[in-house]
């Protein structure tokens, strides 16, 4: 599965809304706050995981971050 530079973006987005989402959360004491932090903080480890690799895979480094 190959996933463009815009797509990593989003999902790195998402991961981030989910953290700060959790930690409001957290300083509500709500409960289930733990859980959303850590899906969230999972979502951006993966994204920054496939950025990573993708630019490791790349061929031509001239290009930029979101031409692809």
């Amino acid at each position: 599965m190959q996933l463009s530079n815009k797509q990593i973006l989003i999902i790195f987005l998402l991961g981030a809304v989910l953290t700060i989402f959790g930690a409001i959360m957290k300083i509500m004491h709500w409960p289930l706050s733990s859980l959303v932090i850590i899906v969230g903080m999972t979502f951006e480890a993966a994204s920054g995981v496939f950025l990573i690799f993708k630019m490791s895979r790349k061929e031509d480094k001239k290009d930029g971050f979101l031409d692809s």
